[in-house]
């Protein structure tokens, strides 16, 4: 399953403020754009990443309370079908 961990970078003196996207030791690195939600910067960046490793499918922001200043992107189209549960009709 491919996750995706975003974290704003504060600046500093030689660098503005970032959102860095993570996937193992892969990882790219945005300027924050102002002009744009935190949100909408974190997700830039996850889906610049995403196109980085050449990762297709959809994708979905999760809860993770482990996320303190970012947010957490899971690919939809990797979901193992021995664990996709089905609610039956009866």
């Amino acid at each position: 399953m491919s996750i995706i961990r975003t974290r704003h970078i504060s600046a500093t003196d030689h660098k503005g403020a970032g959102i860095r996207a993570t996937l193992g030791r892969e990882g790219v690195r945005l300027s924050y754009d102002y002009a744009l939600s935190g949100k909408e910067n974190h997700r830039l960046a996850a889906l610049a990443l995403a196109r980085k490793l050449n990762l297709l499918g959809e994708w979905a922001d999760i809860w993770d309370n482990t996320q303190k200043d970012g947010f957490t992107f899971v690919c939809l189209g990797d979901a193992n079908p021995a664990f996709t549960l089905e609610i039956e009709m009866y």
